[in-house]
């Protein structure tokens, strides 16, 4: 890797080139250069890269040039008939970019620096935005105790309940945390964008893609027992990348029920039964012992760095040199 490949990167649209807390790392195994339609570039030593939701605008030009390209669908990893692997195109996924991600972000944030100050007041902590159906479905059923919580549903008109919000003031956007949120509440409750392992593929055969996103990765981040209302099979996801989870405070069978429902009900019994617990509940040694495992875990950054150059800057060489 002597010779840096170049990453031609168009600036109107977003791409992971572009993330501040991300370039470091860029820079250092290729050479980010700004897209210029009035300048020459060779194809043996450039590749275009495209993140999905916009390549269509812009790459057709440079396909029809013989350049190869990389669309990034980091953020979006299910598989779909719209982008797929070709001898010139290059899909870029991979299941631990939130985690990496997010531990450099939050990093870049201050957020590995905060201060863990229990002054706990409400029962849990309820974060959602868009009006997705398993949220409503959610929302409704936790309805009669969320008085006992810090909870918010901005796409229906209801923003952060019994907290402060400056989300609007800062520049970390939609991830601002502020660390009462979780010091005065006692676990999480988990709503992923998704609960369908197939919801957002068009490709429904094949090694189903457990949908996560950051919202999997924040009780790492903070030291929180969570509660998950997402795929079947989610624990199990984040287990195998090594995290621990709470089989110790409550029963974790739901996330093995596939029935949608069947599941939900699940989810929302054990919600009940912990907000009926004392604070002292969750924390026995074991519980914080986890809860210190999975904050450093999330935190590595060697890790970080090591995904990095395995599950993207080596996939990237191995397709521009095939």
């Amino acid at each position: 890797m002597s010779t840096k490949l170049k990453l031609l990167y168009n600036p109107e649209y977003y791409s992971s080139t572009v993330s501040v807390f991300l370039e470091p790392l860029w820079d250092q195994y290729f050479e980010r250069v700004v897209i210029d339609s009035l300048t020459t570039y060779d194809p043996d030593s450039c590749l275009v890269y495209a993140d999905f939701s916009t390549a269509n605008e812009w790459i057709t030009r440079w396909q029809e040039q013989g350049f190869k390209i990389v669309i990034d669908h980091l953020w979006d990893g299910w598989i779909t008939d719209k982008w797929t692997n070709t001898d010139d195109q290059f899909v870029l996924r991979n299941t631990r970019w939130f985690w990496h991600n997010e531990c450099l972000w939050f990093r870049h944030l201050g957020y590995h620096n905060l201060n863990r100050n229990y002054v706990i007041d409400k029962s849990f902590l309820l974060l959602m935005n868009k009006p997705r159906p398993h949220r409503k479905e959610i929302y409704k059923q936790l309805s009669p105790i969320l008085d006992n919580a810090i909870y918010s549903f901005h796409g229906m008109g209801i923003p952060l309940q019994n907290a402060l919000d400056k989300f609007k003031t800062t520049s970390a956007g939609d991830r601002y945390t502020d660390i009462e949120w979780y010091n005065r509440t006692k676990f999480s409750i988990v709503v992923e964008t998704g609960t369908d392992e197939f919801e957002y593929s068009s490709v429904r055969e094949g090694t189903p893609w457990i949908i996560h996103t950051e919202k999997s990765y924040k009780p790492f981040a903070f030291k929180h027992p969570f509660v998950s209302w997402g795929s079947a099979g989610l624990l199990s996801f984040l287990k195998a990348q090594g995290f621990e989870t709470y089989e110790n405070l409550f029963d974790e069978s739901y996330d093995a029920i596939k029935d949608h429902t069947k599941r939900l009900n699940k989810v929302v019994a054990v919600i009940n039964e912990l907000n009926l617990k004392d604070t002292s509940y969750f924390n026995d040694r074991l519980t914080l012992e986890k809860l210190e495992h999975n904050y450093n875990l999330f935190y590595n950054l060697d890790l970080a760095h090591k995904y990095f150059k395995e599950e993207i800057v080596d996939p990237i060489y191995e397709f521009a040199n095939k």
